[in-house]
């Protein structure tokens, strides 16, 4: 990937990058994202985090990791190697194989062009949540932030697994995540997921009801949730769903 010098430099690549997926307010630019969440940081994230060592997981385009930055965090994130590299359904794969050679654009391109256009210092390393362990990442964190990955995984517990290893003893986990609401109220006590790999969503594996996205992490080895905000998911999401803002402990 071609190395970005300046400020000017990374905006106007910001500006003719045809992939963003985040929604990110750059200097003067703000990217046409298909996730729009700028609703969601005040409710999730506390306001001051200064000195905080932070681990974020599944960065993509930056948007978590540099809100955490904002709030005066020091930031590790973690991407997928290569987008090639993520759990796509069987089903779907060569649907999404497809479009990724569709748009040709080097994997973690969007994060590298916000971050030189923000003058970041996050910290991106390539590993898979699957392969996280305190040596990939420098260390235990006494807080990980994890935001609307479970879903586009085959085994969320595997992952929550991985991120309770990095996490220090008292350590919290601060999870966004999509939940459905019909089936919140229709099983209110009892852990019951979706399983969407025949339905048009090309990358998603789950869509949990509230009991079931807690229990995922309950069952990870995570106390809590000790608290619980709620948003709307934005554009380009499915009527029912909402996301969860929860935080959760390790003993």
């Amino acid at each position: 990937m071609a190395e970005l010098t300046s400020r000017d430099e990374a905006l106007a690549a910001a500006r003719a990058y045809p992939a963003w997926y985040h929604t990110l307010e750059l200097p003067g630019y703000t990217t046409p994202g298909y996730a729009d969440l700028r609703h969601v940081p005040a409710r999730a994230l506390p306001a001051a985090l200064r000195g905080q060592r932070v681990l974020e997981v599944a960065t993509f385009d930056g948007f978590w990791a540099f809100e955490l930055e904002r709030r005066g965090a020091e930031v590790t994130c973690i991407d997928l190697p290569a987008g090639t590299d993520a759990q796509w359904p069987p089903n779907k794969r060569a649907e999404n194989e497809y479009m990724a050679r569709a748009f040709d654009v080097p994997w973690g391109r969007g994060f590298e062009i916000a971050a030189a256009a923000l003058g970041s210092r996050v910290d991106r390393i390539p590993c898979d949540v699957m392969e996280l362990a305190p040596e990939r990442v420098g260390g235990t964190f006494p807080l990980v932030f994890c935001g609307t990955l479970l879903q586009h995984l085959r085994d969320p517990v595997g992952a929550l697994q991985r991120m309770h290893a990095v996490l220090e003893p008292g350590g919290t986990l601060l999870l966004v995540e999509t939940f459905s609401v019909p089936l919140t109220f229709r099983h209110p006590r009892s852990a019951v997921s979706a399983l969407m790999t025949t339905s048009g969503m090309s990358f998603t594996w789950w869509v949990p009801n509230l009991r079931g996205l807690e229990d995922w992490a309950r069952t990870a080895g995570f106390t809590g949730p000790g608290r619980r905000v709620f948003a709307p998911p934005g554009q380009n999401s499915s009527r029912g769903l909402r996301l969860a803002c929860l935080t959760f402990q390790k003993k």
